[in-house]
C-alpha cells in the first residue's frame, strides 16, 4: 500500500494504484513519501522514481532511481535537499517498486 501526497489522506492498496494511472499536483515544493513495504522481517529492495510532465504533457523522469535495501514496515522517503524543489502546481507521479 502506499500514501501519496496528491491523493490527499486516502489509503490505497497498490492493486488499486497499479491498475490505474492518478497525477495530481504538488502541495509543497519539498514533499515526504510514505508506503508500506511488506512483511516486517524481510529485507527488501526498493525502487523510488519521480517523474514530472512537460508543457506538452509528456512524462520524464525527474531525478535517478534511488535504490535501497528496506526492512518491511512503514517508511518515508524525504525529497532530498540537493535536489531542485518540485514546482506547486506542476504535475508530477512518483513510483515505489518493491523487488
Amino acid at each position: 500500500m502506499c500514501i501519496s501526497p496528491s491523493f490527499g489522506d486516502t489509503l490505497y492498496t497498490s492493486s488499486n494504484i497499479a491498475s490505474q494511472v492518478y497525477v495530481g499536483q504538488t502541495v509543497s515544493v519539498t514533499p515526504s513519501f510514505v508506503c508500506i513495504v511488506g512483511n516486517q522481517n524481510t529485507d527488501y529492495e526498493v525502487d523510488f522514481r519521480l517523474f514530472e510532465f512537460n508543457e506538452q504533457g509528456k512524462i520524464k523522469q525527474r531525478r535517478e532511481t534511488l535504490r535501497f535495501q528496506q526492512k518491511g514496515g512503514i517508511h518515508s522517503f524525504s525529497f532530498p535537499s540537493n535536489q531542485t524543489p518540485l514546482e506547486v502546481g506542476k504535475k508530477y507521479l512518483w513510483q515505489v517498486a518493491i523487488r
